[in-house]
């Protein structure tokens, strides 16, 4: 056999070792999980990655009630708070509100209880909600958010949600779609929460 036609070079080819292409990839995907984790951050906050469940923190917030009053949800830190969140027009939040009027007047005696609703705007500005109160007749406390700032910290997926929140601001309970909150087994959970 003659070795005329192979070279020294090809045969140097043929002996090394291919290289894995496993370090490549694996640096790839570090870069890319950073530009990520850099893109939540500087787009939504940390509070774009903060959980909004049972357990952790309820995102504190400040809007102003119907009589253009300041009101913030660290305020009522010490009760229990039920939190809903909800629109004028949307028909399951319609559908509930004669259920937290009759909770408020159960409810509105104890003084370890507040409930608290806040209106995640689709159009609506404090004049929509007041006549949207009224011709219901209404009495619990609302707050507008004119900017869905509330909309964005608990990361809505649609209305109405609710979050019960223990007297240390730590979220008990979520709940997606309208319920009967004035239930007398309802009404007990509260009422136990509030002596405890």
């Amino acid at each position: 056999m003659s070795d005329q036609g192979i070279s020294e070079d090809s045969l140097n080819d043929v002996d090394a070792p291919k290289q894995s292409n496993l370090p490549k990839v694996l640096l790839l995907s570090a870069i890319v999980a950073v530009l990520i984790v850099t893109f939540v951050f500087l787009w939504g906050g940390k509070d774009q990655l903060r959980k909004v469940r049972a357990g952790y923190a309820a995102p504190d917030f400040t809007f102003r009630d119907l009589s253009f009053k300041d009101v913030s949800l660290s305020q009522y830190k010490g009760k229990i708070v039920l939190l809903n969140l909800w629109s004028t027009t949307c028909p399951p939040c319609i559908d509930e509100v004669p259920y937290f009027e009759n909770l408020y007047q159960k409810m509105k005696g104890n003084e370890g209880f507040q409930l608290l609703t806040v209106v995640t705007n689709r159009g609506e500005d404090a004049t929509v909600v007041k006549t949207f109160m009224d011709k219901h007749g209404l009495h619990f406390p609302a707050l507008v958010d004119t900017k869905k700032v509330v909309y964005s910290r608990y990361k809505l997926t649609g209305w109405p949600e609710t979050f019960l929140i223990g007297k240390d601001g730590i979220i008990l309970d979520k709940f997606v779609g309208p319920k009967e909150w004035d239930s007398p087994q309802f009404i007990d959970r509260l009422n136990k929460l509030t002596k405890g």
